[in-house]
């Protein structure tokens, strides 16, 4: 499981929305080249997110897929 953790200071905004495209592919890439590294190729892992505001912590499991 990868993390990625949004953080906003305001309650105007929920952070996720900063998670876009280009984010979640260098996730995803990064990710990959972790689990080759460490000779994990080809398991497959979930992509989680947590936004933190002043309004609490949430936790979003498998935010996202590749």
């Amino acid at each position: 499981m990868f993390v990625e953790v949004k953080s906003s200071a305001g309650a105007v905004s929920e952070p996720l929305e900063s998670l876009g495209a280009l984010k979640r592919n260098r996730m995803v890439q990064t990710a990959e080249q972790f689990l080759v590294r460490m000779g994990l190729d080809g398991v497959q892992v979930r992509f989680d997110a947590i936004s933190v505001t002043p309004d609490g912590i949430k936790h979003y499991p498998d935010a996202f897929r590749p």
